[in-house]
């Protein structure tokens, strides 16, 4: 009846062409196989079973290797190398118990509770969720990414060495070029004693003490970058007036070795790895929160309902 059907809505020339491209791709299909371009049905599944066996069966349930392995795990015992340590450990039997206690829940209707619902639910959100943040980390933190972290550091650090200066502030820059003009036969901490306006520095001959240059304005840093020791900047002009600084000293920033430094950078990859994985899953994925209110008007409905069949 469905071949006449068929035959009376096609034509004789789109029925042959559908009869020969069905030709085609079944003799395309035939030699993808032969030449092993694609696996022959049924050969995954084969693999499959080979690689993850049936280890027992309850009721009408299967339990695999796989499944008596992460069993396992949960209960904190000692992962079996092969199926003989399956049988002797008593894992296998454990699983089994627990199986079967699943399925006595299941036929007492335990499964359909609000709750139970709810658990098993929030079981898999969370194995999901984990096993998706430890391949992101996986990814993250790796022996790479932390040399290149490591490497990072000591840039910075380099860069950013210890200093020990000394300033003094005047109001104009025609009174920081007098200033600087009686250098280096002038002695600095005098001039600032007697000229500078910054009161916490000019008592101690305009000494700062020992900065790191991220510390300072970007302006002081910048003039005080390519000075050597004992050296004074030109005039830099700040909100409070203009300086001369002087370099006392300075020291490089010694990191710590990498053997140290690896559990704390690998500490960071994972805190940045993870933070980075929360606003991609945020940004791909839809998030709207309800409002409070519309939430408790259908508990309150529902409620309503409840006492209205109960007679409550």
């Amino acid at each position: 009846a469905v071949i006449r059907v068929v035959l009376g809505e096609l034509s004789p020339s789109l029925l042959l062409r559908s009869l020969f491209f069905t030709v085609l791709a079944t003799s395309a299909s035939l030699e993808a196989i032969r030449f092993e371009i694609v696996e022959r049905p049924g050969d995954g599944v084969q693999v499959w079973e080979k690689a993850d066996p049936v280890v027992a069966s309850v009721g009408d349930e299967v339990l695999r290797m796989s499944d008596a392995i992460a069993h396992a795990s949960f209960i904190g015992a000692e992962q079996p190398g092969d199926i003989g340590g399956l049988y002797q450990s008593g894992t296998l039997e454990d699983a089994v118990d627990h199986l079967a206690l699943a399925e006595a829940a299941k036929q007492e209707g335990l499964a359909e509770a609000t709750e139970i619902r709810a658990a098993l639910a929030l079981a898999e959100r969370q194995i999901l969720a984990e096993a998706y943040l430890e391949r992101v980390i996986s990814e993250a933190v790796t022996e790479e990414a932390i040399l290149e972290e490591y490497r990072r550091e000591t840039r910075l650090l380099t860069q950013n060495s210890v200093m020990r200066l000394a300033h003094l502030v005047v109001p104009t820059r025609e009174e920081a070029e007098a200033l600087k003009a009686r250098l280096p036969g002038g002695d600095f901490a005098e001039l600032a004693r007697t000229q500078s306006m910054d009161e916490a520095t000019k008592s101690r001959g305009g000494l700062i003490g020992e900065v790191r240059s991220s510390e300072l304005d970007p302006r002081l840093a910048e003039a005080v970058r390519g000075l050597g020791i004992g050296e004074v900047s030109e005039a830099v002009e700040t909100e409070v007036g203009w300086h001369l600084v002087k370099l006392e000293a300075r020291r490089a920033w010694r990191l710590p070795p990498l053997s140290e430094r690896r559990p704390a950078i690998e500490e960071e990859l994972r805190i940045e790895a993870l933070a980075e994985a929360l606003d991609g899953a945020r940004s791909r994925i839809p998030v709207r929160l309800r409002d409070p209110s519309a939430v408790a008007a259908d508990q309150q409905a529902v409620a309503g309902s409840v006492a209205a069949l109960t007679g409550g």
